[in-house]
């Protein structure tokens, strides 16, 4: 199975109400590493919600998820979220904005794969 999704199937995706990811990968502050990425997913009511996540950089090979790693922000703990009228526009907003690219998004969780491939990088 290929971990990114195709245009298409971004689109089919997003149109669903699934909710797709894109890994922005990791950075230097000071001392830590922080590993970065997004998520755009629809809300309850209706609304597209883009959110931004930052953690530190608090795994291993036997520890993989990036959901528990501790925040990079006490004040976001689940990153800074923008919410829009539709998932077309959060799209629109990732790729112009914040230099997602449209060929690298995949479905919920596979950041995690992303990580661990860092991982084998790393070590």
């Amino acid at each position: 199975m290929d971990r990114y999704l195709t245009r298409n199937g971004l689109e089919r995706s997003l149109a669903a109400g699934r909710t797709v990811e894109h890994w922005f990968g990791v950075r230097r502050e000071g001392d830590v590493c922080v590993l970065k990425w997004l998520n755009i997913e629809r809300a309850r009511d209706g609304s597209t919600r883009l959110r931004v996540r930052e953690v530190l950089d608090d795994g291993h090979r036997g520890f993989l998820d990036v959901y528990e790693f501790t925040p990079y922000d006490a004040e976001a703990e689940f990153g800074t979220e923008r919410a829009f009228s539709s998932s077309e526009e959060a799209l629109e907003y990732a790729t112009s904005r914040l230099g997602a690219n449209p060929d690298r998004f995949m479905g919920e969780g596979l950041v995690q794969e992303e990580y661990a491939d860092y991982l084998k990088t790393r070590d």
